[in-house]
């Protein structure tokens, strides 16, 4: 259950360069849980290829997943277009997230 759900499809770029920094957990273990060490490319352009469709399927999954609530939240021209989000639960032990902290802490989100 999601308690923020964020657009981030002007971020990926961003959130590629950032990923592909960690090097051993993004082109090592991650490939080797999802058994795909056979095919991770040597060179960082094949990398970054590899994890954009990685990281775009999984994303795309999770926007199907919350279509509902992304329609509600983006209403529905937009909500039924999205295909890359974040969606972030707020722990069981942290604190309730007020609709003023959600402002404060999510300015930029709708």
């Amino acid at each position: 259950r999601p308690d923020v759900l964020l657009d981030i499809s002007g971020e990926l770029d961003t959130v590629f360069s950032l990923l592909s920094c960690h090097e051993s957990q993004m082109f090592e273990w991650l490939p080797h849980n999802h058994a795909l060490t056979e095919s991770v490319p040597t060179d960082a352009a094949g990398r970054r290829s590899l994890l954009r469709q990685f990281y775009e399927s999984r994303v795309i999954a999770i926007a199907d997943q919350f279509r509902e609530q992304l329609i509600n939240q983006f209403g529905p021209e937009h909500g039924n277009t999205l295909q890359h989000i974040e969606a972030f639960e707020i722990s069981e032990y942290a604190a309730r997230l007020v609709e003023t902290d959600r402002e404060k802490l999510f300015a930029f989100a709708p």
